[in-house]
């Protein structure tokens, strides 16, 4: 259960609660205790706690933009529409490059599961709405989940 995740020198670090350890998501190993003291003095432990809901900023080669993401069943994910341009940017790259939060300018690469099983989706949809944290005025099949890696 990951609650802490932050961009420092084009690496995404993150934390356990259970380990209380910072960790290099792209290598999956342990960083150093000094790397790991300079991210809590600039980012302070209250600015890294990564929220139930917030917003995921992305960009690509046709389109930018911000959407909406939640903890769904101990992921984080987000919905899109099947013909947005985003999605034609993560089919062509194999992922999509995003940063965590509205104020960051960290971006990275990052690979994105998606899901277009209708009953998931539905699911989604119908938690998001219940948190008040979608746009979408209702589903439809044109609508996928996002699902985030390891965040």
């Amino acid at each position: 259960m990951i609650n802490v995740i932050v961009m420092h020198d084009k690496r995404i670090i993150k934390t356990a609660d259970y380990k209380n350890e910072f960790i290099d998501v792209k290598t999956n190993a342990k960083i150093s205790k000094k790397l790991e003291n300079i991210i809590l003095k600039k980012y302070g432990n209250e600015r890294l706690r990564m929220k139930e809901k917030g917003f995921v900023k992305f960009k690509g080669s046709e389109s930018k933009g911000a959407m909406h993401y939640i903890k769904y069943n101990n992921n984080y994910v987000s919905l899109t529409e099947k013909s947005s341009r985003k999605m034609k940017d993560m089919n062509k790259n194999s992922g999509l490059t995003i940063a965590f939060g509205l104020l960051s300018k960290n971006y990275n690469d990052i690979k994105v599961d998606i899901i277009e099983d209708v009953k998931v989706v539905n699911e989604v949809y119908s938690y998001m709405k219940t948190k008040k944290h979608t746009h979408y005025k209702n589903t439809s099949d044109n609508l996928v989940v996002l699902t985030y890696p390891n965040v």
